[in-house]
């Protein structure tokens, strides 16, 4: 019975308390001097979408009550101090529209820390990081923002920052953290109950309990006995049914570019060309080219056509494609028949080849980029010459033709398409 009443005891839920909890939930980055919100830049819109559905879960959860939301902006320290205040606050601001509109926070739970020029965020970078001018860097943003002699400004912090090492310590700090200064967190803080009893459900249990009796013989009591019965007794059993888990869907990223060749363009020569991500910055592709015309009168001809297919790595930290330096590796089949200066030269069938290739694509809008390639391998196969004459051709030479060197060359407006695939000022990378 003792055995049965301590199972009851553990079985009963435990408890509940409530534990104070400070969650940073949301991080946007705005481009260099600007505060729109743009949901393109820097996958801010995946972000959003998945802060507005956690949040949205906590909102419902009766379990859980949200306290107060702290939104902490900033700015990079490029620029004058005046505008990087402007910059913070709006971005504070565009953020706070975003919630309370969105009805996801009451407007007086919400607090707001501007920090106008970011110098803790870019103090903490820096203390993580392995720069070799580390601690020169972190001695001078312990100094004052700004630094006075008998009441007039002397110096800065910036200024500082900007002459160490003839300038080159500023830029790289550029490079490297300023564009991550120029955003905005949303920090939750909420109590939640520490521990949430599970449901329970009764069971019925057979116990045995000896009840004392006593026997008595020609009314002598000679002993005491124990009777054995049966009895039911209803529990409480823990449900330990497995609970079902949320499963979140996240949208990848998806990189595809359309393309033409306005080196073939110029020389009347239709193209296409398309090329597809496929993972840490590695695409493939594969382009055609063709033109047929004839000048029946004269026999002249002007014949070109091609295949080509190839793989590209786009060399950059993101590990992004169509952004920045490439090499790569191409095939090529190509025929032609053309008639320059009164002879005509046609290749025999295909003539075939690859070689590597470099190039950069240079970003020229939101959606389009310049990419400038060349290639460097071999083409070979057989070609005729011959002669135009009375509407035929006057067969004159075949002879292998073999040619290593350039074998692509291309001036690429590319059509940029799909989910992430855009890109952003230099300035702003």
């Amino acid at each position: 019975m003792v055995l049965l009443l301590s199972y009851g005891a553990a079985a009963r839920a435990q408890e509940i308390s409530e534990v104070y909890v400070t969650s940073d939930t949301l991080r946007v980055y705005f481009r260099q001097d600007k505060t729109v919100l743009d949901p393109q830049f820097r996958d801010n819109g995946a972000r959003l979408r998945e802060f507005s559905r956690r949040f949205g879960e906590l909102l419902s959860n009766p379990q859980s009550k949200v306290r107060s939301i702290l939104i902490v902006s900033g700015a990079s320290p490029e620029g004058s101090s005046t505008r990087n205040r402007y910059l913070s606050d709006n971005r504070a601001k565009v953020v706070y529209d975003y919630l309370t509109q969105n009805r996801l926070a009451d407007p007086s739970r919400v607090e707001i820390e501007s920090r106008g020029e970011d110098w803790r965020g870019l103090a903490a970078r820096v203390r993580a990081s392995d720069l070799p001018y580390k601690d020169d860097v972190l001695e001078i943003l312990d100094l004052p923002e700004w630094i006075t002699e008998g009441g007039k400004v002397v110096d800065s912090r910036k200024q500082r920052l900007m002459n160490l090492q003839g300038g080159k310590v500023w830029r790289e700090l550029y490079d490297l953290y300023f564009a991550d200064l120029r955003g905005t967190r949303v920090m939750i803080a909420y109590n939640v109950l520490k521990q949430t009893p599970r449901p329970v459900k009764t069971d019925t249990v057979t116990v045995y309990v000896d009840r004392p009796d006593t026997v008595y013989i020609n009314t002598v009591n000679v002993d005491t006995v124990y009777i054995r019965e049966t009895v039911n007794v209803s529990v409480s059993v823990p449900d330990i049914t497995p609970q079902p888990q949320l499963q979140t869907k996240r949208e990848r990223p998806f990189y595809l570019a359309v393309k033409t060749n306005l080196l073939y363009d110029a020389a009347v020569i239709p193209n296409i060309d398309a090329e597809i991500g496929i993972g840490r910055g590695f695409t493939v592709g594969g382009s055609y080219q063709n033109i047929w015309l004839r000048n029946g009168a004269y026999t002249k001809w002007y014949r070109v056509e091609g295949f080509e297919a190839g793989v590209n790595w786009y060399i950059n930290k993101d590990k992004r494609p169509f952004r920045g330096h490439h090499i790569g590796l191409y095939g090529q089949m190509l025929t032609w028949d053309i008639t320059i200066d009164g002879r005509g030269y046609l290749a025999e069938r295909w003539t075939v080849g690859g070689g590597i290739s470099y190039g950069y694509a240079l970003a020229i809008g939101r959606r389009f980029n310049l990419d400038f390639e060349i290639g460097i391998g071999y083409l070979g196969g057989n070609m005729h010459e011959y002669i135009p004459q009375d509407g035929h051709r006057v067969w004159q030479s075949l002879e292998p033709f073999r040619w290593i060197g350039p074998t692509k060359v291309g001036v690429t407006l590319q059509w940029l398409i799909g989910r992430g695939n855009s890109n952003e000022r230099r300035a702003e990378r």
